[in-house]
Protein backbone atom coordinates (compact mmCIF):
# COMPACT_ATOMS: atom_id res chain seq x y z
CA UNK A 1 0.00 0.00 0.00
CA UNK A 2 1.27 3.48 -0.51
CA UNK A 3 -0.10 7.21 0.09
CA UNK A 4 -0.27 10.44 -2.32
CA UNK A 5 -0.80 13.46 -0.86
CA UNK A 6 -2.02 16.38 -2.85
CA UNK A 7 -1.13 18.70 -1.00
CA UNK A 8 0.71 19.15 2.57
CA UNK A 9 0.52 21.91 4.42
CA UNK A 10 2.60 20.57 7.37
CA UNK A 11 5.04 23.56 6.76
CA UNK A 12 2.36 26.26 7.39
CA UNK A 13 0.32 27.48 10.69
CA UNK A 14 -2.87 29.06 11.32
CA UNK A 15 -4.10 27.61 7.94
CA UNK A 16 -7.63 29.00 7.12
CA UNK A 17 -10.57 27.29 5.73
CA UNK A 18 -10.98 28.55 2.37
CA UNK A 19 -7.26 27.47 2.05
CA UNK A 20 -7.77 24.09 2.42
CA UNK A 21 -10.49 24.35 0.25
CA UNK A 22 -9.39 25.89 -2.84
CA UNK A 23 -6.48 23.71 -2.73
CA UNK A 24 -8.99 20.78 -2.54
CA UNK A 25 -10.68 22.38 -5.94
CA UNK A 26 -7.55 22.89 -7.83
CA UNK A 27 -6.30 19.86 -6.88
CA UNK A 28 -9.31 18.35 -8.83
CA UNK A 29 -8.81 20.49 -11.50
CA UNK A 30 -12.07 22.46 -10.91
CA UNK A 31 -11.49 25.99 -12.37
CA UNK A 32 -14.22 27.65 -12.15
CA UNK A 33 -15.27 27.70 -8.57
CA UNK A 34 -18.33 29.64 -8.53
CA UNK A 35 -19.95 26.88 -11.50
CA UNK A 36 -18.97 23.93 -9.04
CA UNK A 37 -20.23 25.48 -5.71
CA UNK A 38 -24.00 26.32 -7.97
CA UNK A 39 -24.01 24.50 -10.58
CA UNK A 40 -26.83 24.90 -13.46
CA UNK A 41 -30.55 22.79 -13.43
CA UNK A 42 -30.32 20.87 -16.02
CA UNK A 43 -33.32 22.82 -17.40
CA UNK A 44 -30.57 25.66 -18.51
CA UNK A 45 -29.60 22.89 -21.21
CA UNK A 46 -30.46 21.25 -24.35
CA UNK A 47 -29.07 18.83 -26.95
CA UNK A 48 -27.13 21.65 -28.84
CA UNK A 49 -24.95 22.06 -25.64
CA UNK A 50 -23.73 18.85 -26.19
CA UNK A 51 -22.70 19.17 -29.56
CA UNK A 52 -25.93 18.05 -31.44
CA UNK A 53 -26.88 20.05 -34.66
CA UNK A 54 -30.65 21.71 -35.27
CA UNK A 55 -30.99 19.11 -38.07
CA UNK A 56 -30.47 15.61 -35.79
CA UNK A 57 -33.42 17.53 -33.36
CA UNK A 58 -35.41 18.22 -36.23
CA UNK A 59 -35.21 14.68 -37.45
CA UNK A 60 -36.15 13.32 -34.06
CA UNK A 61 -39.29 15.08 -34.11
CA UNK A 62 -40.47 13.86 -37.62
CA UNK A 63 -39.91 10.48 -36.78
CA UNK A 64 -41.86 11.11 -33.19
CA UNK A 65 -44.36 12.40 -35.60
CA UNK A 66 -43.87 9.91 -38.37
CA UNK A 67 -44.57 7.29 -35.91
CA UNK A 68 -47.82 9.16 -34.46
CA UNK A 69 -49.37 9.64 -38.20
CA UNK A 70 -49.40 6.10 -39.44
CA UNK A 71 -50.61 4.82 -36.13
CA UNK A 72 -47.32 3.23 -34.92
CA UNK A 73 -46.52 2.68 -31.43
CA UNK A 74 -43.56 4.28 -30.13
CA UNK A 75 -41.39 1.71 -28.13
CA UNK A 76 -39.23 2.93 -25.66
CA UNK A 77 -36.17 -0.17 -25.06
CA UNK A 78 -34.68 0.71 -21.69
CA UNK A 79 -31.81 -1.35 -19.97
CA UNK A 80 -33.30 -3.41 -16.83
CA UNK A 81 -30.64 -1.80 -14.09
CA UNK A 82 -31.11 1.79 -12.17
CA UNK A 83 -29.54 3.82 -15.04
CA UNK A 84 -31.67 2.21 -17.86
CA UNK A 85 -35.08 2.66 -15.43
CA UNK A 86 -34.65 5.76 -14.55
CA UNK A 87 -34.08 7.09 -18.21
CA UNK A 88 -37.25 4.79 -19.39
CA UNK A 89 -39.60 5.80 -16.80
CA UNK A 90 -38.28 9.63 -18.13
CA UNK A 91 -38.92 9.19 -21.72
CA UNK A 92 -42.05 6.86 -21.74
CA UNK A 93 -43.72 8.72 -19.61
CA UNK A 94 -42.96 11.79 -21.28
CA UNK A 95 -44.06 10.74 -24.86
CA UNK A 96 -47.20 8.84 -22.99
CA UNK A 97 -47.93 12.94 -21.54
CA UNK A 98 -47.43 14.27 -24.89
CA UNK A 99 -50.59 11.66 -25.97
CA UNK A 100 -48.15 9.74 -28.19
CA UNK A 101 -49.00 5.47 -28.51
CA UNK A 102 -46.03 4.36 -26.49
CA UNK A 103 -44.96 1.17 -24.30
CA UNK A 104 -41.82 0.59 -22.29
CA UNK A 105 -40.03 -2.40 -22.92
CA UNK A 106 -37.29 -4.14 -20.57
CA UNK A 107 -35.37 -7.39 -21.69
CA UNK A 108 -35.50 -10.09 -19.21
CA UNK A 109 -31.57 -10.42 -18.61
CA UNK A 110 -31.33 -14.10 -18.16
CA UNK A 111 -33.07 -15.01 -21.88
CA UNK A 112 -32.48 -11.83 -23.86
CA UNK A 113 -29.16 -10.39 -22.25
CA UNK A 114 -27.88 -6.73 -22.58
CA UNK A 115 -29.49 -4.05 -24.70
CA UNK A 116 -30.89 -5.21 -27.70
CA UNK A 117 -30.70 -8.77 -29.29
CA UNK A 118 -32.47 -10.44 -31.85
CA UNK A 119 -34.60 -12.48 -29.09
CA UNK A 120 -35.97 -9.52 -28.10
CA UNK A 121 -36.29 -7.13 -31.19
CA UNK A 122 -38.11 -9.68 -32.77
CA UNK A 123 -40.52 -9.93 -29.61
CA UNK A 124 -40.85 -6.40 -29.83
CA UNK A 125 -42.02 -6.64 -33.18
CA UNK A 126 -44.33 -9.33 -32.26
CA UNK A 127 -46.20 -7.78 -29.46
CA UNK A 128 -45.86 -4.37 -30.63
CA UNK A 129 -44.68 -4.05 -34.71
CA UNK A 130 -44.02 -0.07 -33.49
CA UNK A 131 -43.34 2.47 -36.04
CA UNK A 132 -40.17 3.98 -33.92
CA UNK A 133 -38.00 2.53 -31.21
CA UNK A 134 -36.08 4.60 -29.13
CA UNK A 135 -33.31 2.98 -26.92
CA UNK A 136 -31.82 4.22 -23.53
CA UNK A 137 -28.54 3.41 -22.02
CA UNK A 138 -27.79 1.23 -24.63
CA UNK A 139 -27.35 0.82 -28.00
CA UNK A 140 -24.45 2.52 -29.34
CA UNK A 141 -22.46 -1.17 -29.45
CA UNK A 142 -25.50 -2.68 -31.26
CA UNK A 143 -24.42 -2.82 -34.67
CA UNK A 144 -25.62 -6.23 -35.91
CA UNK A 145 -28.96 -5.88 -33.75
CA UNK A 146 -29.72 -2.34 -35.06
CA UNK A 147 -28.87 -3.72 -38.46
CA UNK A 148 -31.71 -6.58 -38.23
CA UNK A 149 -34.26 -4.20 -36.52
CA UNK A 150 -34.09 -1.93 -39.62
CA UNK A 151 -34.31 -5.41 -41.97
CA UNK A 152 -37.78 -5.60 -39.49
CA UNK A 153 -39.05 -2.69 -40.53
CA UNK A 154 -38.26 -1.16 -37.33
CA UNK A 155 -36.47 2.28 -37.48
CA UNK A 156 -34.11 2.83 -34.33
CA UNK A 157 -32.98 5.93 -32.57
CA UNK A 158 -30.43 5.27 -29.75
CA UNK A 159 -28.87 7.45 -26.85
CA UNK A 160 -26.40 6.09 -24.82
CA UNK A 161 -23.34 6.97 -22.54
CA UNK A 162 -21.06 3.86 -22.67
CA UNK A 163 -18.18 3.57 -24.34
CA UNK A 164 -18.31 3.78 -28.01
CA UNK A 165 -16.00 1.16 -30.05
CA UNK A 166 -14.07 1.37 -33.52
CA UNK A 167 -17.83 1.58 -35.15
CA UNK A 168 -21.43 2.71 -34.16
CA UNK A 169 -24.26 1.39 -36.06
CA UNK A 170 -24.64 3.05 -39.23
CA UNK A 171 -28.46 1.36 -39.15
CA UNK A 172 -29.64 3.70 -36.48
CA UNK A 173 -31.62 6.57 -37.61
CA UNK A 174 -30.09 8.47 -35.25
CA UNK A 175 -27.87 7.97 -32.34
CA UNK A 176 -27.68 10.52 -29.06
CA UNK A 177 -24.28 9.57 -27.55
CA UNK A 178 -23.24 11.85 -24.51
CA UNK A 179 -20.30 10.03 -22.91
CA UNK A 180 -19.73 12.40 -19.85
CA UNK A 181 -23.31 11.61 -18.79
CA UNK A 182 -25.37 8.55 -17.40
CA UNK A 183 -28.54 6.45 -19.30
CA UNK A 184 -30.78 8.27 -17.71
CA UNK A 185 -29.83 12.01 -18.12
CA UNK A 186 -28.96 11.26 -21.97
CA UNK A 187 -32.69 10.19 -21.93
CA UNK A 188 -33.43 13.20 -20.02
CA UNK A 189 -32.43 15.56 -22.40
CA UNK A 190 -33.91 13.59 -25.52
CA UNK A 191 -37.09 13.66 -23.67
CA UNK A 192 -36.81 17.42 -23.11
CA UNK A 193 -35.80 18.62 -26.70
CA UNK A 194 -38.65 16.18 -27.63
CA UNK A 195 -41.22 18.18 -25.25
CA UNK A 196 -39.62 21.82 -26.50
CA UNK A 197 -40.17 21.14 -29.68
CA UNK A 198 -43.43 19.26 -29.85
CA UNK A 199 -45.00 22.29 -28.20
CA UNK A 200 -43.80 24.54 -31.01
CA UNK A 201 -45.98 22.24 -33.41
CA UNK A 202 -49.06 24.26 -34.00
CA UNK A 203 -51.60 22.08 -35.64
CA UNK A 204 -49.97 18.98 -32.71
CA UNK A 205 -50.23 21.50 -29.86
CA UNK A 206 -53.85 21.91 -30.49
CA UNK A 207 -54.89 17.79 -29.45
CA UNK A 208 -52.22 18.14 -26.25
CA UNK A 209 -53.96 17.99 -23.02
CA UNK A 210 -53.17 21.16 -21.55
CA UNK A 211 -53.34 19.48 -17.89
CA UNK A 212 -50.30 17.09 -18.72
CA UNK A 213 -47.84 19.60 -20.49
CA UNK A 214 -48.30 21.71 -17.11
CA UNK A 215 -47.52 18.31 -15.14
CA UNK A 216 -44.59 17.82 -17.61
CA UNK A 217 -43.28 21.25 -17.62
CA UNK A 218 -43.01 20.36 -13.77
CA UNK A 219 -41.58 17.14 -14.37
CA UNK A 220 -38.43 18.18 -15.69
CA UNK A 221 -37.72 21.14 -13.16
CA UNK A 222 -38.25 18.64 -10.48
CA UNK A 223 -39.29 14.86 -10.99
CA UNK A 224 -37.23 14.02 -14.34
CA UNK A 225 -33.91 15.71 -12.52
CA UNK A 226 -34.64 13.49 -9.37
CA UNK A 227 -34.68 10.43 -11.56
CA UNK A 228 -31.56 11.24 -13.48
CA UNK A 229 -30.00 11.77 -10.19
CA UNK A 230 -30.76 8.64 -9.01
CA UNK A 231 -29.75 6.87 -12.50
CA UNK A 232 -26.37 9.11 -12.65
CA UNK A 233 -25.33 8.01 -9.33
CA UNK A 234 -26.22 4.34 -9.39
CA UNK A 235 -24.31 3.75 -12.61
CA UNK A 236 -20.97 5.55 -10.84
CA UNK A 237 -20.68 8.55 -13.45
CA UNK A 238 -18.34 11.29 -12.35
CA UNK A 239 -19.75 13.89 -10.43
CA UNK A 240 -18.73 16.87 -12.09
CA UNK A 241 -19.35 19.17 -15.27
CA UNK A 242 -23.25 18.73 -15.94
CA UNK A 243 -23.51 15.80 -14.10
CA UNK A 244 -22.96 17.02 -11.43
CA UNK A 245 -25.50 19.36 -11.83
CA UNK A 246 -28.00 16.35 -12.43
CA UNK A 247 -27.17 15.41 -9.15
CA UNK A 248 -27.04 18.53 -6.93
CA UNK A 249 -30.64 19.85 -7.90
CA UNK A 250 -31.93 16.07 -8.11
CA UNK A 251 -30.94 15.52 -4.38
CA UNK A 252 -32.85 18.59 -4.03
CA UNK A 253 -35.94 17.72 -6.11
CA UNK A 254 -36.29 13.74 -4.41
CA UNK A 255 -36.86 15.17 -0.96
CA UNK A 256 -38.86 17.00 -2.36
CA UNK A 257 -41.21 14.72 -4.38
CA UNK A 258 -44.45 13.86 -4.41
CA UNK A 259 -43.96 11.58 -6.75
CA UNK A 260 -45.52 8.17 -5.08
CA UNK A 261 -42.67 5.75 -6.67
CA UNK A 262 -40.07 8.02 -5.16
CA UNK A 263 -41.90 8.21 -1.49
CA UNK A 264 -42.36 4.47 -0.84
CA UNK A 265 -38.84 3.78 -1.80
CA UNK A 266 -37.96 6.41 0.60
CA UNK A 267 -40.40 4.70 2.94
CA UNK A 268 -38.83 1.62 2.34
CA UNK A 269 -35.39 2.58 2.82
CA UNK A 270 -36.23 4.13 5.83
CA UNK A 271 -34.54 7.73 5.19
CA UNK A 272 -37.91 9.36 5.05
CA UNK A 273 -36.96 11.96 7.59
CA UNK A 274 -33.75 12.62 6.26
CA UNK A 275 -31.95 14.81 3.79
CA UNK A 276 -30.97 12.14 0.56
CA UNK A 277 -27.17 12.12 -0.38
CA UNK A 278 -25.65 10.41 -2.75
CA UNK A 279 -25.25 7.46 0.11
CA UNK A 280 -28.50 6.75 0.27
CA UNK A 281 -29.11 6.43 -3.14
CA UNK A 282 -26.02 4.69 -4.10
CA UNK A 283 -26.37 1.99 -0.72
CA UNK A 284 -30.25 2.48 -0.42
CA UNK A 285 -32.18 3.36 -2.77
CA UNK A 286 -30.84 2.23 -6.02
CA UNK A 287 -30.02 -1.17 -4.77
CA UNK A 288 -33.55 -1.99 -4.82
CA UNK A 289 -34.08 -0.68 -8.17
CA UNK A 290 -31.66 -2.60 -9.38
CA UNK A 291 -32.20 -5.66 -7.45
CA UNK A 292 -35.58 -6.03 -9.69
CA UNK A 293 -33.27 -6.05 -12.91
CA UNK A 294 -31.19 -8.79 -11.68
CA UNK A 295 -33.56 -11.28 -10.06
CA UNK A 296 -36.95 -10.51 -11.32
CA UNK A 297 -38.79 -8.78 -14.15
CA UNK A 298 -37.38 -4.95 -14.54
CA UNK A 299 -40.14 -4.06 -15.60
CA UNK A 300 -42.02 -3.89 -12.05
CA UNK A 301 -39.60 -1.42 -11.28
CA UNK A 302 -40.58 1.17 -13.85
CA UNK A 303 -43.98 0.63 -12.90
CA UNK A 304 -43.02 1.76 -9.40
CA UNK A 305 -41.29 5.14 -10.74
CA UNK A 306 -44.53 5.81 -12.87
CA UNK A 307 -47.33 4.54 -11.01
CA UNK A 308 -49.63 7.42 -10.06
CA UNK A 309 -51.13 4.82 -7.15
CA UNK A 310 -49.71 5.56 -3.70
CA UNK A 311 -51.17 1.37 -2.92
CA UNK A 312 -49.58 0.34 -6.41
CA UNK A 313 -46.40 2.19 -5.12
CA UNK A 314 -46.61 0.69 -1.62
CA UNK A 315 -46.67 -2.67 -3.03
CA UNK A 316 -44.05 -2.52 -5.36
CA UNK A 317 -41.76 -0.81 -2.54
CA UNK A 318 -41.80 -3.41 -0.61
CA UNK A 319 -41.92 -6.16 -3.15
CA UNK A 320 -38.39 -4.90 -4.77
CA UNK A 321 -36.60 -4.45 -0.99
CA UNK A 322 -37.80 -8.02 -0.63
CA UNK A 323 -35.68 -8.98 -3.86
CA UNK A 324 -32.92 -6.34 -2.60
CA UNK A 325 -32.69 -8.91 1.31
CA UNK A 326 -32.51 -11.67 -1.18
CA UNK A 327 -30.56 -10.37 -3.53
CA UNK A 328 -27.80 -9.40 -0.61
CA UNK A 329 -27.97 -13.05 0.58
CA UNK A 330 -27.40 -13.88 -2.87
CA UNK A 331 -24.35 -12.12 -3.28
CA UNK A 332 -22.94 -12.65 0.24
CA UNK A 333 -22.63 -16.89 -0.21
CA UNK A 334 -21.42 -16.06 -4.18
CA UNK A 335 -18.34 -13.96 -2.38
CA UNK A 336 -17.42 -16.42 -0.05
CA UNK A 337 -17.27 -19.38 -2.54
CA UNK A 338 -15.65 -16.81 -4.57
CA UNK A 339 -13.20 -16.15 -2.32
CA UNK A 340 -12.62 -19.60 -1.24
CA UNK A 341 -11.42 -20.33 -4.67
CA UNK A 342 -9.21 -17.68 -5.32
CA UNK A 343 -7.47 -18.42 -1.58
CA UNK A 344 -6.73 -21.81 -2.80
CA UNK A 345 -4.45 -21.46 -5.07
CA UNK A 346 -0.86 -20.64 -5.13
CA UNK A 347 -0.89 -16.87 -6.21
CA UNK A 348 -3.63 -14.59 -7.16
CA UNK A 349 -3.43 -13.89 -11.01
CA UNK A 350 -3.19 -10.41 -12.09
CA UNK A 351 -6.69 -10.90 -13.62
CA UNK A 352 -8.98 -13.09 -11.33
CA UNK A 353 -11.16 -14.72 -13.62
CA UNK A 354 -13.74 -17.25 -12.36
CA UNK A 355 -16.85 -18.99 -13.42
CA UNK A 356 -19.36 -21.01 -11.78
CA UNK A 357 -22.36 -22.20 -13.68
CA UNK A 358 -24.33 -21.76 -10.06
CA UNK A 359 -23.77 -18.16 -9.76
CA UNK A 360 -26.75 -16.14 -11.16
CA UNK A 361 -26.43 -14.06 -13.50
CA UNK A 362 -27.86 -11.21 -12.13
CA UNK A 363 -25.31 -10.71 -9.43
CA UNK A 364 -21.83 -11.17 -10.88
CA UNK A 365 -21.12 -7.79 -11.02
CA UNK A 366 -21.66 -7.35 -7.63
CA UNK A 367 -19.50 -10.18 -6.93
CA UNK A 368 -16.77 -8.63 -9.06
CA UNK A 369 -16.88 -5.43 -7.19
CA UNK A 370 -16.40 -6.97 -4.07
CA UNK A 371 -13.38 -9.77 -5.45
CA UNK A 372 -11.85 -6.50 -6.74
CA UNK A 373 -12.28 -4.62 -3.51
CA UNK A 374 -10.61 -7.59 -1.25
CA UNK A 375 -7.94 -8.03 -4.02
CA UNK A 376 -6.96 -5.09 -5.76
CA UNK A 377 -7.03 -6.07 -9.30
CA UNK A 378 -9.51 -6.72 -12.34
CA UNK A 379 -11.99 -9.40 -12.56
CA UNK A 380 -13.70 -11.23 -14.65
CA UNK A 381 -17.01 -13.29 -13.01
CA UNK A 382 -18.74 -16.06 -15.12
CA UNK A 383 -21.47 -17.66 -15.42
CA UNK A 384 -23.21 -20.06 -17.99
CA UNK A 385 -26.02 -21.68 -19.83
CA UNK A 386 -26.48 -23.54 -23.10
CA UNK A 387 -22.29 -23.61 -24.15
CA UNK A 388 -22.56 -19.78 -23.72
CA UNK A 389 -20.67 -17.80 -20.98
CA UNK A 390 -21.68 -14.22 -19.96
CA UNK A 391 -19.06 -11.91 -17.79
CA UNK A 392 -19.42 -9.16 -15.97
CA UNK A 393 -16.25 -7.30 -15.50
CA UNK A 394 -14.70 -4.72 -13.19
CA UNK A 395 -11.18 -3.13 -13.51
CA UNK A 396 -8.93 -0.95 -10.98
CA UNK A 397 -7.83 2.64 -11.26
CA UNK A 398 -5.52 3.44 -14.73
CA UNK A 399 -6.84 -0.37 -16.47
CA UNK A 400 -9.31 0.90 -18.96
CA UNK A 401 -10.99 -2.81 -19.27
CA UNK A 402 -13.18 -1.99 -21.92
CA UNK A 403 -10.41 -1.02 -23.85
CA UNK A 404 -8.42 -4.23 -23.11
CA UNK A 405 -11.13 -6.22 -23.92
CA UNK A 406 -11.23 -4.80 -27.08
CA UNK A 407 -8.25 -7.10 -27.80
CA UNK A 408 -10.10 -10.24 -27.77
CA UNK A 409 -13.08 -9.37 -30.31
CA UNK A 410 -12.81 -12.18 -32.32
CA UNK A 411 -13.13 -14.52 -29.67
CA UNK A 412 -16.04 -12.85 -27.94
CA UNK A 413 -19.93 -12.54 -29.22
CA UNK A 414 -20.18 -9.37 -27.47
CA UNK A 415 -18.50 -7.02 -24.83
CA UNK A 416 -18.73 -3.50 -23.94
CA UNK A 417 -18.70 -0.94 -20.91
CA UNK A 418 -16.56 1.52 -18.85
CA UNK A 419 -13.01 2.20 -18.27
CA UNK A 420 -14.01 0.82 -14.83
CA UNK A 421 -16.54 -1.95 -15.64
CA UNK A 422 -17.52 -4.13 -18.58
CA UNK A 423 -19.38 -6.91 -19.62
CA UNK A 424 -19.09 -9.61 -22.67
CA UNK A 425 -20.23 -13.13 -23.59
CA UNK A 426 -18.13 -15.74 -25.17
CA UNK A 427 -18.95 -19.68 -26.71
CA UNK A 428 -17.55 -22.30 -24.56
CA UNK A 429 -15.26 -23.36 -26.70
CA UNK A 430 -13.12 -20.19 -27.02
CA UNK A 431 -13.31 -19.98 -23.10
CA UNK A 432 -9.63 -21.72 -22.90
CA UNK A 433 -8.16 -19.46 -25.62
CA UNK A 434 -9.61 -16.60 -24.19
CA UNK A 435 -8.01 -17.53 -20.56
CA UNK A 436 -4.75 -18.79 -21.72
CA UNK A 437 -3.94 -15.64 -24.03
CA UNK A 438 -5.89 -12.71 -21.56
CA UNK A 439 -3.36 -14.41 -18.90
CA UNK A 440 -0.25 -14.17 -21.31
CA UNK A 441 -0.98 -10.40 -22.02
CA UNK A 442 -2.13 -9.23 -18.41
CA UNK A 443 1.44 -10.77 -17.31
CA UNK A 444 2.83 -7.73 -19.81
CA UNK A 445 0.47 -4.91 -19.63
CA UNK A 446 0.13 -4.64 -15.48
CA UNK A 447 3.11 -4.10 -14.03
CA UNK A 448 3.24 -5.32 -10.56
CA UNK A 449 3.11 -1.17 -8.79
CA UNK A 450 -0.81 -1.07 -10.72
CA UNK A 451 -1.66 -3.54 -8.39
CA UNK A 452 -0.75 -2.08 -5.58
CA UNK A 453 -3.02 -0.12 -4.06
CA UNK A 454 -2.82 3.58 -3.70
CA UNK A 455 -4.57 5.89 -1.11
CA UNK A 456 -4.80 9.44 -2.68
CA UNK A 457 -5.02 11.68 -0.02
CA UNK A 458 -6.61 15.25 -0.53
CA UNK A 459 -4.60 17.15 2.54
CA UNK A 460 -1.76 16.61 5.02
CA UNK A 461 -2.16 18.92 7.96
CA UNK A 462 -1.70 19.07 11.88
CA UNK A 463 -4.91 17.93 13.56
CA UNK A 464 -4.34 22.01 15.45
CA UNK A 465 -5.74 23.26 11.59
CA UNK A 466 -9.23 21.43 12.15
CA UNK A 467 -11.98 23.30 12.59
CA UNK A 468 -16.00 22.90 12.83
CA UNK A 469 -16.29 25.56 10.36
CA UNK A 470 -13.70 23.76 8.23
CA UNK A 471 -16.44 20.86 8.27
CA UNK A 472 -19.22 23.65 6.69
CA UNK A 473 -17.17 24.86 4.23
CA UNK A 474 -16.30 21.39 2.62
CA UNK A 475 -20.06 20.32 2.95
CA UNK A 476 -20.56 23.06 0.21
CA UNK A 477 -18.43 20.77 -2.07
CA UNK A 478 -20.95 18.02 -2.10
CA UNK A 479 -22.75 15.96 -3.38
CA UNK A 480 -20.01 13.52 -3.05
CA UNK A 481 -19.47 10.52 -5.53
CA UNK A 482 -17.51 9.77 -8.40
CA UNK A 483 -14.94 12.21 -9.84
CA UNK A 484 -15.58 14.49 -6.39
CA UNK A 485 -14.76 11.84 -3.47
CA UNK A 486 -15.41 13.02 0.04
CA UNK A 487 -12.08 14.68 0.82
CA UNK A 488 -9.55 12.11 2.59
CA UNK A 489 -7.09 14.02 4.98
CA UNK A 490 -4.02 12.48 6.72
CA UNK A 491 -2.11 13.37 10.23
CA UNK A 492 0.55 11.79 12.37
CA UNK A 493 -1.40 11.14 15.81
CA UNK A 494 -1.20 9.40 18.60
CA UNK A 495 -3.97 7.56 19.60
CA UNK A 496 -5.63 7.00 22.83
CA UNK A 497 -6.39 3.21 23.45
CA UNK A 498 -9.81 1.88 22.08
CA UNK A 499 -12.87 1.92 22.98
CA UNK A 500 -14.62 -0.93 21.60
CA UNK A 501 -18.73 -0.88 20.28
CA UNK A 502 -21.14 -2.48 18.61
CA UNK A 503 -22.73 -6.03 19.56
CA UNK A 504 -19.91 -7.85 17.78
CA UNK A 505 -17.39 -4.98 19.65
CA UNK A 506 -16.32 -4.39 15.42
CA UNK A 507 -16.12 -1.06 15.75
CA UNK A 508 -13.33 1.21 17.69
CA UNK A 509 -13.72 4.53 19.21
CA UNK A 510 -10.00 6.71 19.85
CA UNK A 511 -9.14 9.94 21.17
CA UNK A 512 -6.57 11.64 19.17
CA UNK A 513 -4.63 12.98 22.01
CA UNK A 514 -2.38 14.84 19.89
CA UNK A 515 -0.88 15.72 16.52
CA UNK A 516 2.63 17.45 16.02
CA UNK A 517 1.89 20.49 18.14
CA UNK A 518 1.26 19.17 21.83
CA UNK A 519 -1.38 21.82 22.13
CA UNK A 520 -3.73 19.69 19.68
CA UNK A 521 -7.29 19.11 21.24
CA UNK A 522 -8.71 16.03 22.39
CA UNK A 523 -10.17 15.06 19.31
CA UNK A 524 -12.61 11.76 18.92
CA UNK A 525 -12.09 9.35 16.24
CA UNK A 526 -13.95 6.83 15.00
CA UNK A 527 -12.98 3.92 13.05
CA UNK A 528 -16.14 1.76 11.68
CA UNK A 529 -15.34 -1.75 11.06
CA UNK A 530 -11.67 -1.35 12.17
CA UNK A 531 -11.33 -3.67 15.40
CA UNK A 532 -9.49 -6.07 13.15
CA UNK A 533 -7.05 -3.79 11.38
CA UNK A 534 -5.51 -2.14 14.54
CA UNK A 535 -4.54 -6.13 16.24
CA UNK A 536 -1.20 -5.59 17.63
CA UNK A 537 -1.01 -1.84 17.02
CA UNK A 538 1.45 0.21 19.62
CA UNK A 539 -0.67 3.06 20.93
CA UNK A 540 2.52 4.45 22.75
CA UNK A 541 3.78 5.75 19.24
CA UNK A 542 2.52 7.91 16.58
CA UNK A 543 1.13 6.86 13.43
CA UNK A 544 -0.49 8.24 10.36
CA UNK A 545 -4.45 8.00 10.32
CA UNK A 546 -6.27 8.93 7.34
CA UNK A 547 -9.80 10.04 7.75
CA UNK A 548 -12.76 12.00 6.92
CA UNK A 549 -14.86 15.39 8.75
CA UNK A 550 -17.74 14.91 10.10
CA UNK A 551 -19.97 16.38 13.26
CA UNK A 552 -21.37 14.64 16.18
CA UNK A 553 -24.62 15.88 17.55
CA UNK A 554 -25.56 14.55 21.08
CA UNK A 555 -27.53 15.58 23.76
CA UNK A 556 -27.19 19.37 22.31
CA UNK A 557 -23.94 19.34 21.69
CA UNK A 558 -22.11 19.57 18.43
CA UNK A 559 -18.16 18.84 18.28
CA UNK A 560 -16.20 17.65 15.13
CA UNK A 561 -14.93 14.09 15.03
CA UNK A 562 -12.74 12.34 12.49
CA UNK A 563 -14.03 9.02 10.66
CA UNK A 564 -10.83 6.87 10.47
CA UNK A 565 -10.19 4.99 7.27
CA UNK A 566 -7.34 3.78 7.39
CA UNK A 567 -4.19 3.52 10.27
CA UNK A 568 -1.22 3.59 8.75
CA UNK A 569 2.43 2.57 10.44
CA UNK A 570 5.39 6.14 9.90
CA UNK A 571 6.81 3.50 7.55
CA UNK A 572 4.01 3.92 5.16
CA UNK A 573 5.58 4.75 1.70
CA UNK A 574 3.97 8.55 1.05
CA UNK A 575 4.36 10.44 -2.02
CA UNK A 576 4.03 14.28 -1.02
CA UNK A 577 3.55 17.26 -3.63
CA UNK A 578 0.94 19.60 -5.30
CA UNK A 579 -1.10 17.11 -8.12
Amino acid sequence: MKVTVRQSFLEEENIQSDTIISAILRSRNILDFNEFLSPKSPINYTLLDFGFDNDSVKRLVELILSAFESNKKIVVYTDYDADGITGGAILWETLHLLGFNTVPYVPNRKTEGYGFSEIGLKKVKELHDPGLIISVDHGITAIKQIQYAKSLGMPVVVTDHHHKQDRVPEDAELIFHIPTLSGSATAYFVAKELFDQVLKIKNFKLVLDQKKLAVLEDHFKNDYVALSCIGTVADLVSLTGRSRGVVFHGLKSISTSSRPGIKKLIQASNIAEKSITTYDIGFLIAPRINAVGRIDDALDALRLLCTTSLQRAQDLALKVSDLNTKRQEMVLESVEKAVKKIDSQNTVPKVIILEDKLWHEGIIGLIAAKILEKYYRPVIIMTSSEGIYKASVRSIPGFHITNFLGEFKDLLLGYGGHEAAAGFSILQENLDIFKNRLSDIAKVRIPDSLLERNILVDVELDTNSLSLSLFEELKKLEPWGIGNTRPLFLSKVKLSEPFYMGKEKKHVKFKIQEGNNKNTQNLEAVFFNGSSQIEGLDFSNSVYVIYNLDKNEWNGKVRMQAIIKYILHLAVNIKRGII
